[in-house]
Protein backbone atom coordinates (compact mmCIF):
# COMPACT_ATOMS: atom_id res chain seq x y z
CA UNK A 1 0.00 0.00 0.00
CA UNK A 2 1.43 3.64 -0.98
CA UNK A 3 0.39 6.94 -0.10
CA UNK A 4 1.52 9.97 -0.91
CA UNK A 5 0.55 12.73 0.40
CA UNK A 6 0.83 16.37 -2.04
CA UNK A 7 0.56 20.05 0.35
CA UNK A 8 0.32 23.25 -2.61
CA UNK A 9 1.09 26.18 -1.99
CA UNK A 10 -1.75 28.62 -1.55
CA UNK A 11 -2.49 29.93 -4.86
CA UNK A 12 -4.76 33.04 -5.27
CA UNK A 13 -6.29 31.74 -8.79
CA UNK A 14 -7.35 28.22 -7.48
CA UNK A 15 -8.85 30.32 -4.35
CA UNK A 16 -10.87 32.37 -7.42
CA UNK A 17 -11.97 29.03 -8.66
CA UNK A 18 -12.94 27.59 -5.49
CA UNK A 19 -14.61 30.98 -5.25
CA UNK A 20 -16.46 30.29 -8.41
CA UNK A 21 -17.55 27.10 -7.69
CA UNK A 22 -19.03 27.84 -3.81
CA UNK A 23 -20.78 30.77 -6.12
CA UNK A 24 -22.02 27.72 -8.90
CA UNK A 25 -23.25 25.97 -5.43
CA UNK A 26 -24.70 28.81 -3.78
CA UNK A 27 -27.12 29.31 -6.75
CA UNK A 28 -28.22 25.65 -7.53
CA UNK A 29 -29.16 26.05 -3.18
CA UNK A 30 -27.20 22.53 -2.78
CA UNK A 31 -25.49 24.19 0.51
CA UNK A 32 -29.45 25.56 1.90
CA UNK A 33 -30.64 21.87 1.19
CA UNK A 34 -27.53 20.60 3.03
CA UNK A 35 -28.46 23.36 5.94
CA UNK A 36 -24.78 24.62 5.68
CA UNK A 37 -24.72 28.28 7.32
CA UNK A 38 -23.23 30.99 5.15
CA UNK A 39 -21.02 32.65 7.35
CA UNK A 40 -17.91 35.51 6.99
CA UNK A 41 -16.21 33.85 10.01
CA UNK A 42 -15.84 30.32 11.53
CA UNK A 43 -18.60 28.79 13.48
CA UNK A 44 -17.94 26.83 16.82
CA UNK A 45 -16.65 23.64 15.87
CA UNK A 46 -19.02 20.76 14.44
CA UNK A 47 -21.19 23.35 12.58
CA UNK A 48 -22.25 22.91 8.89
CA UNK A 49 -20.73 26.20 7.53
CA UNK A 50 -19.45 28.26 4.00
CA UNK A 51 -17.29 31.33 4.44
CA UNK A 52 -17.28 34.03 2.46
CA UNK A 53 -15.75 37.44 3.58
CA UNK A 54 -18.35 40.03 4.52
CA UNK A 55 -16.72 42.30 2.19
CA UNK A 56 -17.03 39.92 -0.71
CA UNK A 57 -20.76 39.57 0.32
CA UNK A 58 -21.07 42.95 -0.05
CA UNK A 59 -19.62 43.28 -3.00
CA UNK A 60 -21.36 40.74 -5.19
CA UNK A 61 -24.91 42.13 -3.13
CA UNK A 62 -23.95 45.06 -5.50
CA UNK A 63 -22.19 43.98 -8.44
CA UNK A 64 -22.30 40.52 -9.19
CA UNK A 65 -25.35 39.21 -10.75
CA UNK A 66 -25.80 35.29 -9.22
CA UNK A 67 -29.22 35.22 -11.60
CA UNK A 68 -27.32 34.88 -14.86
CA UNK A 69 -23.96 33.62 -13.23
CA UNK A 70 -23.16 30.38 -15.36
CA UNK A 71 -23.04 27.14 -13.16
CA UNK A 72 -21.55 24.61 -15.37
CA UNK A 73 -18.04 25.19 -13.94
CA UNK A 74 -20.05 22.50 -11.30
CA UNK A 75 -20.25 19.77 -14.70
CA UNK A 76 -16.55 20.90 -15.33
CA UNK A 77 -13.41 20.67 -13.65
CA UNK A 78 -13.34 24.06 -11.63
CA UNK A 79 -9.53 23.29 -11.80
CA UNK A 80 -9.36 24.74 -15.70
CA UNK A 81 -12.60 26.16 -15.73
CA UNK A 82 -11.74 30.20 -17.23
CA UNK A 83 -11.73 32.82 -14.69
CA UNK A 84 -10.42 35.52 -16.55
CA UNK A 85 -13.87 37.86 -16.63
CA UNK A 86 -13.98 37.49 -12.91
CA UNK A 87 -9.92 38.10 -11.88
CA UNK A 88 -11.14 41.67 -10.01
CA UNK A 89 -12.97 39.01 -7.51
CA UNK A 90 -9.06 38.50 -6.01
CA UNK A 91 -8.43 41.68 -4.66
CA UNK A 92 -11.37 40.63 -2.36
CA UNK A 93 -9.42 37.41 -0.88
CA UNK A 94 -6.90 36.50 0.97
CA UNK A 95 -2.94 36.76 0.04
CA UNK A 96 -1.78 33.81 2.31
CA UNK A 97 -3.07 30.81 3.82
CA UNK A 98 -1.41 28.59 5.87
CA UNK A 99 -2.52 24.86 6.59
CA UNK A 100 -1.53 23.21 10.18
CA UNK A 101 -1.68 19.14 9.39
CA UNK A 102 0.51 16.91 10.74
CA UNK A 103 1.43 14.53 7.25
CA UNK A 104 2.66 11.15 9.04
CA UNK A 105 -0.55 10.92 10.95
CA UNK A 106 -2.74 11.67 7.98
CA UNK A 107 -0.62 9.28 5.93
CA UNK A 108 -1.27 6.59 8.53
CA UNK A 109 -5.15 7.31 8.89
CA UNK A 110 -5.15 7.29 5.21
CA UNK A 111 -3.43 4.19 4.31
CA UNK A 112 -6.04 2.50 7.25
CA UNK A 113 -8.96 3.79 5.45
CA UNK A 114 -7.35 2.47 2.09
CA UNK A 115 -6.97 -0.94 3.25
CA UNK A 116 -10.41 -1.25 4.63
CA UNK A 117 -11.59 -0.33 1.43
CA UNK A 118 -9.29 -2.75 -0.87
CA UNK A 119 -7.22 -0.11 -2.42
CA UNK A 120 -3.56 -0.31 -3.51
CA UNK A 121 -2.19 2.93 -4.62
CA UNK A 122 -3.26 6.54 -3.23
CA UNK A 123 -1.88 10.31 -4.29
CA UNK A 124 -3.71 12.86 -2.70
CA UNK A 125 -3.34 16.44 -3.51
CA UNK A 126 -4.51 19.13 -0.80
CA UNK A 127 -4.90 22.81 -2.08
CA UNK A 128 -5.53 25.48 1.28
CA UNK A 129 -7.88 28.17 1.24
CA UNK A 130 -10.10 30.10 3.11
CA UNK A 131 -13.47 29.70 1.84
CA UNK A 132 -16.23 27.73 0.88
CA UNK A 133 -16.92 24.75 2.92
CA UNK A 134 -14.65 22.71 5.85
CA UNK A 135 -13.62 20.02 3.25
CA UNK A 136 -14.33 19.60 -0.21
CA UNK A 137 -13.27 16.97 -2.59
CA UNK A 138 -13.30 15.96 -5.97
CA UNK A 139 -14.14 12.04 -6.06
CA UNK A 140 -11.00 10.01 -6.95
CA UNK A 141 -9.78 8.91 -10.30
CA UNK A 142 -7.14 6.43 -10.81
CA UNK A 143 -6.32 6.70 -7.71
CA UNK A 144 -5.51 10.48 -7.23
CA UNK A 145 -7.74 12.38 -5.08
CA UNK A 146 -8.26 16.65 -4.61
CA UNK A 147 -9.07 17.89 -1.40
CA UNK A 148 -9.82 21.39 -1.01
CA UNK A 149 -9.13 22.10 2.65
CA UNK A 150 -10.25 25.43 4.53
CA UNK A 151 -7.56 26.88 6.99
CA UNK A 152 -9.89 26.04 9.89
CA UNK A 153 -10.44 22.85 9.33
CA UNK A 154 -10.43 20.38 12.20
CA UNK A 155 -8.73 16.82 11.53
CA UNK A 156 -12.39 15.12 11.90
CA UNK A 157 -13.56 17.49 8.82
CA UNK A 158 -10.23 16.61 6.39
CA UNK A 159 -10.60 12.57 7.08
CA UNK A 160 -14.33 12.60 6.46
CA UNK A 161 -13.58 14.62 3.49
CA UNK A 162 -11.19 11.62 2.31
CA UNK A 163 -13.40 8.75 3.03
CA UNK A 164 -16.18 10.21 1.10
CA UNK A 165 -13.85 10.53 -1.98
CA UNK A 166 -13.21 6.84 -1.53
CA UNK A 167 -16.32 5.83 -0.92
CA UNK A 168 -17.75 7.50 -3.67
CA UNK A 169 -15.33 6.05 -6.28
CA UNK A 170 -15.82 1.98 -4.64
CA UNK A 171 -19.27 2.28 -3.94
CA UNK A 172 -20.84 5.13 -6.16
CA UNK A 173 -24.12 3.95 -6.20
CA UNK A 174 -24.52 4.04 -2.52
CA UNK A 175 -27.11 5.87 -0.82
CA UNK A 176 -26.92 9.17 0.80
CA UNK A 177 -27.94 7.98 4.65
CA UNK A 178 -25.73 4.93 4.56
CA UNK A 179 -23.32 6.98 3.01
CA UNK A 180 -23.37 9.46 5.78
CA UNK A 181 -23.31 6.68 8.39
CA UNK A 182 -20.32 4.91 6.87
CA UNK A 183 -18.61 8.17 6.82
CA UNK A 184 -19.00 8.83 10.73
CA UNK A 185 -18.63 5.64 11.67
CA UNK A 186 -14.67 5.15 10.14
CA UNK A 187 -13.98 8.92 11.42
CA UNK A 188 -14.79 8.18 14.54
CA UNK A 189 -15.06 4.58 15.62
CA UNK A 190 -11.97 3.02 14.28
CA UNK A 191 -8.51 3.41 15.02
CA UNK A 192 -8.34 6.72 12.65
CA UNK A 193 -9.94 8.37 15.67
CA UNK A 194 -7.41 7.72 18.33
CA UNK A 195 -4.55 7.97 16.02
CA UNK A 196 -5.97 11.83 14.61
CA UNK A 197 -7.24 12.52 18.50
CA UNK A 198 -10.78 12.53 17.03
CA UNK A 199 -13.51 12.91 19.67
CA UNK A 200 -16.73 11.94 18.54
CA UNK A 201 -19.30 14.43 19.23
CA UNK A 202 -21.69 12.86 22.00
CA UNK A 203 -24.75 15.59 20.81
CA UNK A 204 -25.30 17.59 18.06
CA UNK A 205 -24.14 21.22 18.36
CA UNK A 206 -25.73 23.26 19.48
CA UNK A 207 -26.51 26.41 16.93
CA UNK A 208 -26.20 30.20 17.90
CA UNK A 209 -29.65 31.68 16.89
CA UNK A 210 -27.79 34.90 15.78
CA UNK A 211 -25.59 32.59 13.03
CA UNK A 212 -28.75 31.13 11.70
CA UNK A 213 -30.09 34.71 11.45
CA UNK A 214 -26.84 35.78 9.89
CA UNK A 215 -26.76 33.08 7.27
CA UNK A 216 -30.25 34.04 6.55
CA UNK A 217 -29.27 37.37 5.96
CA UNK A 218 -26.44 36.53 3.73
CA UNK A 219 -28.43 33.69 1.65
CA UNK A 220 -30.86 36.77 1.01
CA UNK A 221 -28.48 39.73 -0.15
CA UNK A 222 -26.92 37.11 -2.90
CA UNK A 223 -30.46 37.15 -3.99
CA UNK A 224 -30.93 33.49 -2.75
CA UNK A 225 -33.70 33.74 0.94
CA UNK A 226 -34.37 30.87 2.56
CA UNK A 227 -37.78 29.50 2.06
CA UNK A 228 -39.17 28.49 5.62
CA UNK A 229 -39.72 25.24 6.23
CA UNK A 230 -42.46 25.65 8.49
CA UNK A 231 -45.54 27.53 7.53
CA UNK A 232 -48.76 28.80 8.37
CA UNK A 233 -52.16 27.99 6.57
CA UNK A 234 -54.87 29.79 8.68
CA UNK A 235 -54.56 27.41 11.45
CA UNK A 236 -53.09 24.56 10.11
CA UNK A 237 -49.18 24.61 10.09
CA UNK A 238 -47.20 23.20 7.28
CA UNK A 239 -43.98 21.62 6.41
CA UNK A 240 -42.76 22.08 3.10
CA UNK A 241 -46.24 23.15 2.28
CA UNK A 242 -47.77 19.58 3.44
CA UNK A 243 -50.01 19.57 6.63
CA UNK A 244 -48.28 18.20 9.77
CA UNK A 245 -50.08 15.04 10.95
CA UNK A 246 -47.37 13.63 13.56
CA UNK A 247 -47.10 15.76 16.41
CA UNK A 248 -49.43 15.42 19.22
CA UNK A 249 -52.64 18.19 19.77
CA UNK A 250 -50.43 19.65 22.64
CA UNK A 251 -47.42 19.60 20.52
CA UNK A 252 -49.60 20.90 17.61
CA UNK A 253 -51.26 23.96 19.68
CA UNK A 254 -47.28 25.31 21.31
CA UNK A 255 -45.75 24.67 17.66
CA UNK A 256 -48.61 26.34 15.97
CA UNK A 257 -48.10 29.58 18.52
CA UNK A 258 -44.37 29.63 18.04
CA UNK A 259 -44.86 29.58 14.51
CA UNK A 260 -47.33 32.47 14.87
CA UNK A 261 -44.83 34.78 16.47
CA UNK A 262 -41.70 33.77 14.86
CA UNK A 263 -38.50 35.22 16.70
CA UNK A 264 -40.88 36.57 19.41
CA UNK A 265 -40.08 34.93 23.15
CA UNK A 266 -43.07 32.85 24.38
CA UNK A 267 -42.96 32.79 28.05
CA UNK A 268 -44.08 30.35 29.83
CA UNK A 269 -47.19 31.83 31.18
CA UNK A 270 -48.26 32.31 27.23
CA UNK A 271 -47.53 28.81 27.33
CA UNK A 272 -50.01 27.47 29.53
CA UNK A 273 -52.76 29.71 28.77
CA UNK A 274 -52.97 27.77 25.48
CA UNK A 275 -51.93 24.44 26.72
CA UNK A 276 -54.15 24.16 30.20
CA UNK A 277 -56.93 26.76 29.61
CA UNK A 278 -58.60 25.59 32.81
CA UNK A 279 -56.02 25.90 35.15
CA UNK A 280 -53.02 28.46 33.67
CA UNK A 281 -52.00 28.58 37.00
CA UNK A 282 -50.25 24.83 37.75
CA UNK A 283 -48.10 24.14 35.04
CA UNK A 284 -44.75 22.48 35.38
CA UNK A 285 -41.84 23.94 33.53
CA UNK A 286 -40.77 20.43 33.27
CA UNK A 287 -44.00 19.77 31.27
CA UNK A 288 -43.58 22.17 28.97
CA UNK A 289 -39.50 21.20 28.42
CA UNK A 290 -40.94 17.60 27.83
CA UNK A 291 -43.90 19.05 25.01
CA UNK A 292 -40.58 21.14 22.98
CA UNK A 293 -38.56 18.06 23.65
CA UNK A 294 -41.12 16.13 21.31
CA UNK A 295 -41.60 18.98 19.24
CA UNK A 296 -37.85 18.83 18.36
CA UNK A 297 -37.66 15.40 18.13
CA UNK A 298 -40.23 15.02 15.85
CA UNK A 299 -39.20 17.78 13.48
CA UNK A 300 -35.90 15.84 13.18
CA UNK A 301 -36.91 12.52 12.36
CA UNK A 302 -39.51 14.51 9.18
CA UNK A 303 -35.99 15.60 7.96
CA UNK A 304 -34.83 18.82 9.71
CA UNK A 305 -31.55 18.71 10.93
CA UNK A 306 -31.01 22.63 11.46
CA UNK A 307 -32.61 23.37 15.52
CA UNK A 308 -36.12 25.72 14.89
CA UNK A 309 -36.64 26.12 18.74
CA UNK A 310 -34.23 28.21 20.83
CA UNK A 311 -34.70 27.97 24.59
CA UNK A 312 -34.36 31.52 26.37
CA UNK A 313 -33.64 30.46 29.89
CA UNK A 314 -36.41 31.09 32.63
CA UNK A 315 -38.19 33.17 29.85
CA UNK A 316 -39.59 30.59 27.39
CA UNK A 317 -39.04 29.73 23.97
CA UNK A 318 -38.44 31.47 20.60
CA UNK A 319 -38.99 29.54 16.66
CA UNK A 320 -35.81 31.28 14.58
CA UNK A 321 -36.38 30.03 10.59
Amino acid sequence: MTVQIIIKPYSPNIELRRLLFTLAQIKRRQYQQGNFLLLTTSPPEGISSVLLPDNLIKHLCRHFNLKIFKTNIWYTSYLTANITPHKSLTSFLQKKVTLNLDQTKLTQAITIIANLLGISHLQLTIYPTSIGTAVSFRPMEKGQIILFVRQDATNLNIIRGIIGSLLRYTNPSINWPLYQQLQHFLATQTSIATLLHIKPPSTSPKIPPQLIIASHQNYALLGFPSTPALTLNGKTVLLHQQPITFLSPSEYQLLFLLLKHPRDTIDYDQIAHILWPNSPNKFSLQAISKIVERIRHQLHLAGLNQPLIFTKPKLGYQLIQ
